[in-house]
């Protein structure tokens, strides 16, 4: 895999200046990126692990203290992969006391999520706060427009007929039940 790292190149170059620059328009070739892997399943592999938490911690220091002159993180999460890498990441790099853990559940979310959260939270001692996005995605009409999306692919789509299957909750933010609406966040 061959790589090639762009550089700036200034208005107005001699024909040799040019040359010497583009090497043939091909750009020059960097030593770093040559010793990337090349893209694959195992590229999730770290060689050293501890030396890309430092650097990914030093550089969240440098950005959160220095640049954007904030003294910690909110941390958005979920219990899942992602926003736990994420949660740890910040707890080594500012410390439990200067993480705070937002949990957003809406309407969709499963239940589990908030339990995995919590369990997160705890697991590095950060505080944690609750904010319901529902009413915010009902307001923005999200519900009713991804029904309508739904629905216009698949016609034979009930959105108060369709469960959710490890949910068993209705997939439809509101339904007819009884002859009225119930609107949840309403």
């Amino acid at each position: 895999m061959i790589s090639f790292v762009p550089f700036v190149v200034k208005k107005n170059l001699t024909t040799k200046e040019h040359k010497v620059l583009t090497k043939g328009h091909k750009g020059i070739k960097s030593d770093r990126m040559n010793r990337r892997k090349p893209f694959s399943k195992d590229i999730i592999f770290l060689d050293d692990i501890e030396s890309v938490v430092n650097k990914i911690t030093a550089k969240m220091r440098e950005d959160v203290l220095n640049n954007f002159r904030r003294n910690g993180a909110v941390i958005g999460i979920s219990g899942g992969i992602d926003s736990s890498v994420c949660l740890a990441l910040a707890v080594r790099a500012f410390g439990s006391d200067k993480v705070l853990g937002i949990m957003m559940p809406e309407h969709d979310s499963s239940p589990d999520s908030e339990l995995l959260a919590r369990e997160l939270a705890d697991k590095f001692g950060i505080r944690t706060i609750k904010e319901d996005l529902t009413p915010t995605l009902a307001g923005l009409k999200c519900y009713e427009r991804r029904d309508e999306a739904v629905k216009r692919e698949f016609p034979e789509y009930d959105p108060c007929k369709t469960r959710l299957p490890f949910f068993g909750v209705c997939f439809s933010f509101h339904c007819r039940i009884g002859g009225r609406d119930k609107r949840i966040g309403a």
